[in-house]
């Protein structure tokens, strides 16, 4: 049987739950389809950084989708020569001092019901086939022939998104390498401590402590390092030669469930089109490991149903709500690009590497203002602004 409605949104993660739950509560009606048949485990670092907390906060969603999680007080960052330097978030009066090691399960299903309890129509196991742009909206075609016609469409469908590609918005991606996931227990209590291990090679893996025995891994490497060994055994080969790393993770074995995406980074070349936005990881994807995922999930369902909610006449007024929508994500992914480029730039470097991390301990306010870059505390121009302020004789 076919249907309409207000707007829907297709992918049912952070992103598109947010937004079907703000847009539901303003009293749009808000149709969303989610081609599983239930949320499980994700490709993810499971890190929410102090910004997004805010925004839980800030939309009292912080209890009921992050309780029993775990609050991390800030990073640990390991060169190449195995040097460290741990770090805690900065206080700042907009934003808590911590951020929150995410069950990705149990947060991902709060947010959906959180949607559903303010109305929004959420149909599992629905996978949308093909889409085609009508007058006055688009119509999504689903199994079986069933047609839903709406006249907002919201791509919050991941890095490999349907909607950007059948809309004409996805791009190549700006680097290609591939992202790898599993939780381990750890062999000694976890600290409350997020944690970047940078190698030689320029790898890098990322570690999260979602619980007090057990550790999210996560590892970006080139796709070329997977073409002469299996996931699980490049995972074995980095964190047995690191001695911050072989002295809590044993090695893995065949039962180990580690998942792998490719490519892990994902680009767009416009955020909306004609009665269609992105959003989350749909909207372009940085980097998997600095906690970057969550947050902007958060921050674009947020930005998108703001516009969204402010015009007047829905229908004549969209595509202004649209534009201002491209506008603030277009200002605020500036920078944090330029941020994680040159980033990965530098972790090919292991000297470099080396040097940064130095910089960064050399004096205390200077990596303190690099993890309030990393938790989204500090925009890019602030942090650099105050690592100048900490440096000897300014």
């Amino acid at each position: 049987m076919n249907s309409s409605c207000d707007i829907l949104i297709v992918g049912g993660g952070p992103a598109g739950s947010l937004a079907a739950l703000l847009l539901a509560k303003a009293g749009r009606a808000v149709t969303l389809i989610e081609a599983q048949a239930e949320i499980g485990e994700r490709v993810c670092g499971a890190y929410l950084c102090p910004a997004g907390v805010a925004l839980l906060q800030d939309l009292d969603l912080a209890d009921e989708t992050t309780s029993g999680m775990r609050s991390l007080l800030g990073m640990k960052l390991v060169a190449p020569n195995e040097k460290q330097l741990r770090t805690r978030f900065p206080k700042d009066p907009k934003f808590p001092d911590y951020g929150i090691s995410l069950l990705r399960p149990q947060f991902d299903n709060a947010l959906l019901a959180a949607a559903r309890q303010a109305g929004a129509n959420v149909r599992m196991g629905a996978r949308m086939q093909s889409l085609h742009r009508t007058a006055s909206g688009w119509d999504i075609a689903l199994p079986g022939g069933e047609i839903i016609s709406t006249h907002l469409l919201i791509g919050a469908d991941g890095r490999k998104s349907r909607v950007a590609k059948l809309t004409g918005l996805a791009t190549a991606p700006w680097q290609e390498r591939v992202a790898l996931h599993v939780d381990v227990p750890s062999l000694t209590a976890t600290e409350p401590y997020g944690e970047m291990h940078v190698f030689n090679d320029g790898t890098y893996i990322g570690v999260n402590p979602i619980g007090t025995h057990t550790l999210n891994v996560s590892a970006l490497c080139d796709p070329h390092e997977l073409q002469r060994t299996t996931a699980m055994e490049f995972i074995n080969q980095r964190t047995q030669a690191s001695p911050h790393l072989s002295s809590r993770i044993a090695p893995l074995t065949d039962v180990a469930k580690v998942r792998a995406t490719f490519p892990a980074a994902a680009s767009v070349r416009s955020v909306i089109a004609h009665n269609a936005a992105l959003i989350g990881d749909a909207s372009g994807f940085l980097d998997p490991l600095t906690g970057e995922g969550i947050y902007q999930a958060l921050w674009t369902a947020r930005a998108l149903a703001e516009e969204v909610v402010a015009v007047n006449q829905p229908q004549a007024d969209l595509a202004q709500a649209l534009q201002r929508y491209a506008q603030r994500r277009r200002a605020q992914h500036r920078g944090k690009r330029i941020c994680c480029q040159s980033f990965q730039s530098i972790i090919r470097r292991p000297k470099l590497s080396n040097a940064v991390l130095g910089l960064l301990s050399w004096r205390k306010g200077v990596g303190d203002a690099f993890i309030g870059l990393i938790g989204n505390i500090y925009s890019p121009g602030q942090a650099v602004w105050k690592m100048v302020k900490a440096l000897p004789g300014i």
